[in-house]
């Protein structure tokens, strides 16, 4: 295979700059006061900001104010009061301001008189809570509340159609969780938690056919979406004190999340289609694309004779052998959009986590710390994967990728018939879906006391020694080492640092 370019430029130079600044002012209040079996706080902010970005000429303006009061009786019963009244310039005048609220109650069950016999419970806390938060961070271009028109070659155009009554996204947050303590060295807590937003931004265009003459882009942006975001957080740890010299503590947290966007105003697709919506009842960032066939072991098209009898017409390139075979999911001989399917679980991943574990051993310490995700799915394209990029870019995967000879000898084939340009295989598809999942050995610290007799002889109070590293190990799912879990082929991975310090203390 060869590629041959005809491009004879000279070389050139330029660079660009950009500009930002992010301006803060914030004043703060508290106020603090106990009494008999009664302990009452509270608190008030305002904070103004104005941020310009390097992509927007204008500044972002907004400006926060809150209040907050709480109060606590003999320890065992907590109520706690939010209030905000927010605005951004992102909103006409008449829906600028939002205001929104949350309330917190706490119940401390150790504290009551009929827990006091039990030595074994060292904290029972319930704890739920209820309130709002509004976000101006909605994916919107700069002030939809007006009309904008731009003035080309003495030539009027109409683009963005204005919404003044467009407001900020509000979500309704529920949590309930519970605080554990057994014998002042295990702790557990759990949360299970809620999110929903009834008035989430979207198109409003289900109805609106092409026909009319206006681009359906332009027309304004409403608050009738529908999302919700649910999942809970486990934590445990247990500390245990040994004898003087040795001591050790292990522990972790989980939490699993799941989101769904219930309703977007998304027009349906046309009856041939095998999956007639691609947002609503999906979580958000759900992928779609062409499913493999692996009928015939491979999923390949193995031999001229197996690519004629598959009888498929593909509008999305001309396959040929050694190329991916797909499923013609609305089964009409055709491969094209209408056989796309969903593709992995959404942007997000399901499980986020993370277990440590350290002791102590007469002048010796030891903590260590893994962290990791599960459950996150991509559709990873670009160059390293695709092979046609910058005439040539090849990685681990195109080693082994599909010949006549290998495919006849029985070899592995981790890759359909290489391509000096686009083609079928390059769609987004089943075949490009990386699980993104890994663990991770994130911290590994030793360390080393110097006994107080050799501090001393430097006029020292405390010597310690430190060997440390981060991001040593990880084990993912990838069918490539070519770049990490979190990464592509093209950028910087991450890296694995190593420390070593001496810490003295007089």
């Amino acid at each position: 295979m060869s590629v041959v370019t005809a491009v004879d430029t000279p070389l050139s130079y330029g660079k660009t700059s950009s500009f930002y600044y992010n301006l803060n002012y914030k004043g703060v209040l508290d106020y603090k006061r106990s009494f008999g079996k009664h302990d009452i706080a509270a608190f008030a902010f305002s904070h103004f900001q104005n941020l310009v970005t390097p992509t927007e000429v204008f500044p972002y303006k907004r400006v926060n104010t809150g209040l907050e009061l709480a109060y606590a009786y003999n320890g065992r019963y907590l109520v706690k009061y939010d209030l905000g009244y927010s605005g951004s310039d992102q909103y006409s005048r008449k829906k600028r301001f939002t205001p929104v609220q949350a309330v917190a109650v706490g119940w401390v069950v150790s504290e009551e008189a009929f827990a006091g016999d039990l030595s074994w419970l060292s904290l029972l806390k319930l704890r739920a809570s209820y309130g709002q938060a509004a976000n101006d961070q909605c994916g919107l271009g700069r002030y939809t509340y007006l009309d904008n028109i731009s003035l080309t070659s003495g030539y009027a155009y109409e683009g963005q159609i204005a919404n003044p009554n467009l407001m900020p996204e509000i979500s309704v947050r529920q949590n309930y969780g519970i605080d554990l303590s057994l014998w002042g060295n295990i702790s557990f807590s759990a949360d299970i938690f809620r999110e929903k937003i009834n008035n989430m931004i979207c198109g409003g265009i289900s109805v609106t056919p092409l026909y009319q003459g206006v681009p359906l882009d332009n027309f304004p942006k409403v608050n009738n979406g529908l999302f919700e975001n649910k999942g809970y957080e486990l934590a445990a740890d247990y500390i245990k004190t040994v004898n003087r010299r040795f001591s050790f503590h292990l522990g972790g947290w989980l939490a699993h999340t799941e989101n769904r966007i219930i309703f977007s105003d998304e027009s349906e697709r046309a009856e041939d289609y095998a999956w007639r919506k691609w947002e609503e009842g999906y979580p958000v960032g759900q992928q779609f694309g062409y499913l493999t066939d692996r009928h015939n072991g491979n999923g390949y098209f193995n031999s001229a004779e197996e690519l004629i009898g598959s009888g498929l017409l593909y509008e999305i390139g001309t396959p040929r052998v050694g190329d991916l075979k797909y499923y013609d999911l609305n089964n009409d001989g055709i491969i094209n959009e209408k056989d796309k399917a969903p593709i992995g679980f959404g942007s997000q991943p399901l499980y986020t986590y993370a277990f440590h574990a350290g002791a102590t051993f007469g002048n010796f310490d030891l903590n260590v710390m893994f962290q990791g995700v599960g459950g996150l799915y991509g559709i990873l394209q670009g160059d390293g994967r695709v092979e046609y990029s910058f005439e040539g870019v090849y990685g681990t995967l195109h080693r082994n990728a599909w010949t006549e000879e290998r495919y006849a000898k029985g070899e592995k084939i981790t890759f359909p018939a290489l391509s000096t340009k686009a083609n079928a295989n390059h769609e987004a598809g089943e075949f490009w879906l990386e699980n993104k999942s890994y663990l991770r050995l994130k911290n590994l610290e030793i360390g080393y006391t110097f006994p107080d007799r050799a501090a001393r002889l430097i006029g020292a109070e405390k010597v310690r020694l430190l060997l440390s590293g981060q991001n040593l190990l990880t084990w993912h799912h990838l069918d490539t080492d070519d770049y990490g879990p979190e990464g592509h082929f093209m950028s910087i991975p991450v890296y694995r640092i190593y420390n070593i310090g001496l810490s003295i203390k007089f």
